[in-house]
C-alpha cells in the first residue's frame, strides 16, 4: 500500500463510521483488528 493510501487509511475508516452509531469500544476493536491484519501481511513480506 503506498504511503499516501496508508496515511489516509484510518481517517477514511473513521469517516466511514459516521454512517451509523456504534459504541467506541466496537470502533476501537475494529481498528485494532485491521492493524493486526496489516501487521501480519507486512510480516509475511519479510520472508
Amino acid at each position: 500500500m503506498p504511503s499516501a493510501e496508508l496515511e489516509s487509511f484510518f481517517i477514511g475508516q473513521v469517516v466511514g463510521g459516521f454512517t451509523q452509531l456504534r459504541p467506541a469500544g466496537e470502533i476501537a476493536r475494529s481498528i485494532v483488528a485491521d492493524c493486526e491484519k496489516q501487521i501480519e501481511i507486512l510480516a509475511g513480506l519479510r520472508h
